[in-house]
């Protein structure tokens, strides 16, 4: 840190400081020290016919003897490793160079005193003085050698004119002595402004790194965090995939009205477990940037008339009005995408809206759509204004009701907004209700409304009957319940835990020949996965094709990004098994 201060360091300042102006100063030596060859020699050939040639000689050679030693001392300090510390000593060394210097040139001022040649003096004075003033560019680093240099120089002189000079002269040394005490205020200003510099720029530094070491412990944090999901994601869509087939088998068993409606309160729960569970992995899509955008033009009608059909019930549930405003616009976006915004919004709409009601409508605004989704809810404190968008903020959730969501909706639909680069704002007055506005570009072409089509659980209702179908998973529980659901729609079902076993029971049980559909858990015993025991098995099926599909609890980012490169079809857990029934169908009519 730099208040930790070694010995030989100015006041206040850390020796990292010291060591830095250390160098700063030896790098300006190389570019000065020429003028202590150029500048003696010249006083030399003025003063060559006017004093002893011996002195001239004598004290020419002891300059540049010191421009020697300087240029030694500076080519030893090149050899130093950049990183050495404790530089001080070498700024000794230097400053035992400057007070040498220092004696020369003022002692050129007693030696060279000819007061009967006036212009001589001058230049002399001129010279002296201006050597000192630009030993400012490598002394302000470290001011002993400043007071080393520029006492006995302009001192001397000025001492020497006080002495030995009539009444002008006396005047020009006295002089001299206030331009000494100036330029010294002025050494010791520009000094600290360096030396406040360079630990400005350490400082800097410091910060620089700090915030690198906090980025990279934030980012540790969420990769954590991720890592955590993804684990506590996978274990949780387990069980509440097989409940969710359980639940759906044993629909036929609950006949009587206490059955019928605890059937009803069993999907309901099933149905809440895997909304929470989806947006997780919505989060981990987005998170691995796997999500992607295919936009088209499209009519949004078909899209109001599935929001109200689908929440129609949970606002009956609650005695909330839900209204569908206008909602014929053509639009240029990805629906299913907009279509979770919506469903998000108006899902924590009727969350927290105790009386009143919503509205789903839109607006043409120039060259864009706006939707609108209106509460009467509880409404949006200021505060909370912006921490509504964090992952996990249950901001009006203190008690943590799980049936008010996991606090990520709304980080979710402003992240898929910004992924589609479209507009998306809310306005809110706590007590009062919100309105969230989505903004999309409208299409150049009319788009006439076209019914949704029905669920593929309709398009292939027979499909499954007398069909093979071999389930792949190392947990019973899923395995058993999903081997109910099958048998329900008629199949025949074969049940192995991993890949190993899956191609002992097609040649064991099926001869060698291809099941009509294999579903393949992706997670499977120590470290095989779905993808890999399908591999195995396409092996020994050769060119016999079977419909492939597979269940996953996987959401972490990178296992995403492995799902979306996959050829096979891949869907996650739980899935209902409607959905399950119309993607079986879809992929046997396919295959």
């Amino acid at each position: 840190m730099l208040n930790q201060k070694q010995g030989g360091s100015p006041p206040g300042y850390d020796q990292r400081v010291v060591d830095q102006a250390v160098r700063f100063m030896y790098s300006h030596i190389r570019g000065v020290s020429f003028l202590q060859v150029f500048f003696p020699v010249s006083i030399a050939w003025m003063f060559w016919n006017n004093v002893s040639q011996v002195q001239i000689l004598g004290w020419t050679a002891g300059v540049i003897a010191v421009y020697a030693a300087r240029i030694i001392l500076v080519r030893q300090f090149d050899k130093l490793d950049p990183e050495t510390q404790g530089l001080t000593r070498w700024a000794h060394y230097f400053t035992v160079t400057a007070i040498v210097s220092g004696f020369f040139w003022g002692g050129a001022g007693v030696l060279f005193y000819t007061p009967e040649s006036v212009n001589l003096q001058v230049l002399l004075y001129t010279l002296i003085v201006g050597v000192a003033a630009g030993s400012l560019i490598v002394n302000c680093y470290w001011l002993p050698s400043f007071y080393a240099y520029s006492i006995p120089s302009v001192g001397l002189v000025a001492a020497n004119l006080l002495v030995l000079a009539e009444l002008p002269g006396k005047l020009l040394g006295f002089l001299l002595v206030l331009y000494m005490l100036i330029i010294t205020q002025v050494a010791r200003r520009t000094h600290d402004t360096l030396y406040q510099s360079i630990q400005l720029q350490y400082e800097n530094l410091e910060l620089v790194e700090e915030l690198k070491l906090q980025k990279e412990r934030a980012e540790t944090a969420n990769r954590a965090k991720t890592r955590f999901l993804a684990s506590a994601n996978h274990d949780l869509r387990q069980p509440v995939h097989a409940l969710s087939l359980m639940t759906y088998a044993a629909k036929d068993e609950l006949t009587s009205p206490r059955g019928k409606k605890l059937y009803e309160s069993m999907t309901s729960t099933v149905s809440s477990l895997g909304q929470l569970l989806e947006s997780l992995l919505d989060l981990s899509r987005l998170d691995a940037g796997a999500m992607s955008v295919q936009r088209e033009n499209v009519n949004l009608k078909p899209l109001g008339a599935q929001l109200i059909t689908e929440f129609l019930p949970m606002a009956q549930r609650k005695n909330l009005r839900i209204g569908l405003g206008p909602f014929d616009f053509s639009v240029y976006t990805d629906i299913a995408l907009v279509e979770r915004i919506l469903r998000n919004l108006v899902g924590n709409a009727i969350r927290y809206t105790n009386s009143g009601g919503v509205l789903v409508g839109c607006r043409r605004r120039g060259e864009n759509v706006v939707i609108e989704v209106w509460d009467t809810g509880i409404g949006i404190d200021g505060e909370d204004s912006e921490k509504v968008f964090t992952e996990f903020y249950q901001g009006n959730n203190p008690d943590h009701d799980r049936t008010q969501g996991l606090g990520l909706g709304l980080s979710i639909c402003r992240r898929i907004a910004v992924l589609l680069g479209h507009d998306f704002q809310y306005k809110s007055r706590p007590g009062r209700g919100s309105v969230f506005r989505l903004t999309l570009p409208l299409s150049k072409q009319v788009i006439l409304a076209q019914p949704r089509q029905a669920s593929h659980y309709a398009d292939h209702k027979n499909t499954l009957c007398e069909k093979t179908i071999l389930v792949i998973d190392d947990e019973r529980i899923v395995r058993d319940a999903l081997k109910q659901v099958l048998c329900d729609w008629g199949a025949r079902v074969l049940l192995a835990a991993s890949g190993k076993e899956a191609i002992a029971i097609i040649r064991d049980k099926l001869d060698g020949k291809a099941p009509d559909a294999i579903i393949c858990d992706y997670r499977l015993q120590g470290r095989e996965t779905g993808l890999d025991a399908i591999d195995e098995i396409r092996r020994v099926l050769g060119d016999q094709a079977a419909a492939t599909l597979i269940l996953t609890g996987d959401t972490a980012p990178d296992q995403v990004k492995t799902f979306e490169k996959s050829a096979i079809d891949v869907i996650h857990k739980p899935v209902h098994p409607d959905e399950l029934h119309g993607y079986l169908g879809r992929l046997l009519k396919a295959t």
